[in-house]
């Protein structure tokens, strides 16, 4: 060993006999390059004066003193070590060599654990650090609880045992007044709670604690039923919070994320605009536990119209919430994003994160996030007819309700009866309903859309008629629950109402097809089959039933699936008679290469079904894709359920050839079409007469065998002509879409999306501009120059448009040279620095002919507005006005 690694090791023998590696990088990282100070470590390891277990480094005893008597550490030192360790053994080791008194040494270390707190240093390390402390002073002094408060972690046997509540009543306890509430509120029932609180108000307090005990008064109500009062109070509580410090700043985002919660189902604008200031100041006081809820509460605003945005913000605030090692605030998030996955039918995904969420679980103790994970257990195993599963997952469900008194547990304990409902329905047992109706009182928490399917089923089941009526009025306005609600309907429904109830289904249907809601297709296609069932039209029940059927398989409901073939396809009595008899013949004793043979055919059936599953997915997901990469990620989302393949590429066209890819790596060039291992197969064929597609799938890591191979191709002889068909269908879409001279969008498909954003404006109070642009003289240019240079000039200006432009924005050419631009989101002062942008960017281009152009700009919602023609005609105007006022301007 070199006499540099020596110094190293003579280092780091100050921390003590036994260290963390993220303790030697943290402390002598400005003395030594981390690699320097990693390889010093492997080559101690080595050589045997160190070794590892469980993540700590400990010196052999000899080799530590012979190092340790090499040192210069003083007593100050230790102290200073003493801050910046993280094991809790570390600490008490520099305690004994720094002759400090334990209560300074005790109040010194308190000082650096609040320190890391608002540095946010993990939760787990920063308990283990008071810990340390606790055991130096030989009890918890008041600075020591406080934090844990702070942390959420102290023990409420603890507080009852030291009575810490009544020394709190008394000002006595000096502890955060927003964190010991939020664990008395978990632990107490709502009226012990609230009487506390009003006890406490009564007291002597600083303004601080004033605004938080009037806070919690209104937090405990349930926050459908706030008051305009409760609501002035709030307001006043708002304005009292000022943002001077990290303690101020989380009171002032919890009173506006009640705010948001409030506005959320009544005025969504005004709910995310509370979001989005609590942000903003989570952000600015790099509070991270909150950024990461908030991201969580954002990202529901989105789910309608901006799901792939709305899962980003989610993920963000899951790695948020990972980085502070708050693991109940990431499992609490990740339920939600799986909501989500199991919607769209991402099996992968969901898988993924599933495997994450059992990671998180036993890591927690909460009631409340085992509560969201059993809860989406439960509704996954329904959903897919799987009983038994369902039973456990429910049973588990309800045990955790005894246990706890956190209201916000206790309000979803109605739930179980829901999902009961929900299990019968699914399960066609619509008499086994009646019965939980029986148990189910009134609660107090229950959603709107809960309310509504609640009292459709209760009435149906003695009311059919009077059941679809309501469904009729509530239909509308309910976004949850939809899916169950027909399939339950579907069930009771009187023949009369069958037209009815199928035309509202298909357009249910074209909703959930638009979102890629797969789970939602599937439900709906079953309702519709049974409803035929009902109505005796077999031919409806073998299409709709076989399209329900696959939609399971796509969405990984693989059980219900079978039973819908076994019920009403009759597609897998086959398959279930090769089992029994395999079964029989097994107990029989038969020969076991006769039992191997038939156990073949068996899987060999089973793939066989699959595989008519696998391509009428494959369709159905289709007519969602509305571009090439969305046809791509059709294809690989297919493929990858089977083959187990990490990068992919799909390309497509002859010249101009578009290509799609996932994965991280690169396909290197092979000189066949597959390879076994590594595991890469390629299928190319052709898409019409002139145009060529590629599929190459690729894992460097993977060996398969010759029959994955062989299902791979014959899976795309089945799959080509569908795909052809679809870019064939893509190309001729895009003809209709995009202008063919300028390549900017058609005035048909600025039509369609221009009826959607303003839809979705009157739904959600979102705002979007609208940009009407005419260039200026140019018929002149035709006339001057020809009408090949003012097609030239069209292209350049068409470049210049698209060079500028957001993802999101839609820019047609609306007829000659005229141009319209849709701005989702955007303010009208942003539209103006946009449309000024386009302007300078006109006038100045290095083109061969110069132009300029007139802008209108008009934004909407507004007051003076009601209709998209009315958008489109004052955009015109403004425009109008912008050449009368000496042309290349904007005016709004």
């Amino acid at each position: 060993m070199n006499e540099n690694a020596k110094r190293i090791l003579t280092e780091i023998s100050s921390l003590g006999k036994r260290f963390l590696l993220s303790e030697v990088l943290s402390i002598f990282s400005s003395k030594y390059p981390d690699n320097q100070l990693l390889k010093t470590i492997e080559a101690a390891k080595t050589e045997g004066i160190l070794k590892e277990k469980k993540g700590i480094f400990c010196f052999q005893d000899d080799e530590w003193k012979k190092f340790y008597e090499s040192t210069d550490t003083n007593e100050k030192d230790h102290l200073e070590l003493a801050l910046q360790r993280q094991l809790p053994e570390g600490i008490k080791f520099h305690l004994e060599n720094s002759h400090c008194s334990k209560r300074t040494f005790a109040a010194a270390l308190l000082w650096q654990i609040r320190k890391d707190y608002y540095n946010w240093l993990p939760k787990d390390k920063l308990l283990k650090k008071i810990e340390a402390v606790d055991y130096i002073l030989g009890y918890e002094n008041w600075a020591s609880l406080s934090l844990k408060a702070r942390l959420i972690a102290l023990d409420y046997k603890k507080i009852a045992t030291r009575r810490l509540i009544e020394k709190w009543l008394r000002g006595n306890f000096h502890v955060d007044c927003m964190n010991f509430l939020r664990i008395l509120k978990i632990h107490l029932d709502k009226q012990h709670f609230l009487e506390l609180v009003s006890e406490r108000t009564e007291g002597k307090l600083t303004d601080y604690q004033k605004i938080v005990l009037q806070f919690y008064l209104l937090d405990t109500k349930n926050i459908k039923n706030l008051s305009k009062a409760d609501l002035e109070k709030l307001e006043i509580l708002n304005k009292e919070s000022k943002t001077i410090s990290p303690q101020y700043a989380r009171l002032k985002i919890a009173i506006l994320n009640l705010f948001a919660g409030y506005f959320g189902t009544k005025e969504l604008v005004k709910g995310k605009l509370f979001l989005e200031m609590a942000l903003k100041i989570a952000k600015e006081f790099n509070l991270k536990d909150w950024i990461a809820k908030l991201y969580n509460n954002l990202s529901l605003y989105y789910e309608e119209d901006f799901k792939a945005y709305s899962e980003e913000l989610k993920l963000n605030a899951i790695e948020v919430a990972g980085e502070i090692n708050d693991y109940d605030t990431a499992a609490f998030i990740a339920v939600n994003l799986a909501y989500s996955y199991l919607a769209s039918g991402e099996k992968i995904l969901l898988n993924k994160l599933m495997k994450k969420i059992n990671a998180y679980v036993k890591t927690t103790n909460n009631p409340e996030i085992k509560s969201r994970i059993l809860e989406f257990k439960s509704l996954t195993a329904l959903y897919n007819g799987n009983s038994d599963e369902f039973e456990r997952c429910l049973a588990e469900y309800e045990a955790n309700f005894e246990i706890t008194k956190d209201p916000r547990v206790l309000s979803k304990k109605y739930f179980t009866n829901v999902l009961k409902i929900l299990f019968h329905i699914i399960n066609g047992d619509i008499k086994a309903i009646q019965s939980v109706f029986e148990n189910l009182t009134d609660a107090e928490y229950l959603e709107d859309d809960e309310r509504k399917f609640l009292e459709i089923t209760k009435i149906g089941l003695s009311n059919p008629t009077e059941a679809y009526m309501l469904f009729r009025k509530y239909r509308k306005g309910m976004r949850f629950f939809v899916e169950e609600t027909l399939l339950f309907l579907a069930q009771i429904l009187p023949e009369s109402f069958l037209e009815d109830f199928r035309e509202f289904s298909f357009s249910q249907l074209a909703y959930s097809r638009k979102r890629g809601l797969l789970l939602s297709q599937a439900q709906i296609y079953h309702a519709i089959g049974l409803a035929a069932y009902k109505s005796d039209m077999q031919h409806d029940v073998i299409r709709y039933m076989r399209f329900a059927a696959s939609l399971y398989d796509a969405s990984g409901m693989n059980n219900l699936s079978r039973k819908l073939r076994n019920l009403f396809l009759n597609s897998e009595a086959f398959v279930d008679l090769m089992i029994k008899v395999k079964e029989n013949l097994e107990k029989a004793g038969i020969d076991k290469h006769l039992l191997n043979d038939l156990n073949n055919s068996v899987l060999s059936a089973n793939d066989s079904l699959r595989f008519i599953g696998r391509i009428m997915a494959v369709v159905l997901s289709f007519a969602n894709a509305e571009n090439f990469n969305e046809l791509a990620e059709v294809i690989f989302k297919s493929l990858l359920e089977e083959f187990p393949a990490n990068v992919g590429r799909f390309e497509f066209g002859k010249g101009n050839v578009e290509i799609c890819t996932f994965g991280t790596g690169e396909i290197p060039t092979f000189d066949t079409l597959y390879t076994p291992e590594p595991f890469y197969v390629s299928y190319s064929f052709y898409v019409g007469n002139n145009d060529k597609a590629k599929l190459e799938l690729y894992n460097p890591e993977q060996k398969v065998d010759q029959l994955t191979i062989q299902k791979f191709y014959n899976l795309m002889v089945h799959l080509e002509p569908i795909i052809e068909l679809m870019l064939l269908n893509f190309s001729r879409y895009r003809m209709a879409i995009r202008d063919e001279l300028t390549g900017l969008y058609t005035r048909w498909y600025f039509e369609e999306r221009f009826k959607e954003e303003f839809a979705r404006a009157n739904r959600t109070g979102e705002i979007f501009s609208l940009i009407f642009c005419d260039l200026d003289d140019f018929k002149k240019i035709n006339d001057n120059y020809g009408h090949k240079t003012g097609d030239e000039v069209l292209k350049n200006v068409a470049r210049i448009f698209m060079k500028n432009a957001r993802e999101t924005d839609i820019i047609c050419r609306f007829g000659g040279e005229e141009f319209v631009f849709l701005l989702p989101g955007t303010s009208h002062n942003g539209a103006k620095i946009f449309a000024e942008r386009l302007r300078e960017s006109i006038e100045n281009a290095r083109i061969n002919v110069s132009v300029t152009g007139s802008f209108g700009v008009v934004t909407y919602p507004s007051p003076y507005i009601s209709s998209r023609e009315e958008i489109l005609r004052i955009a015109d105007d403004l425009c109008y006005k912008a050449k009368k006022a000496g042309k290349n301007s904007v005016k709004g």
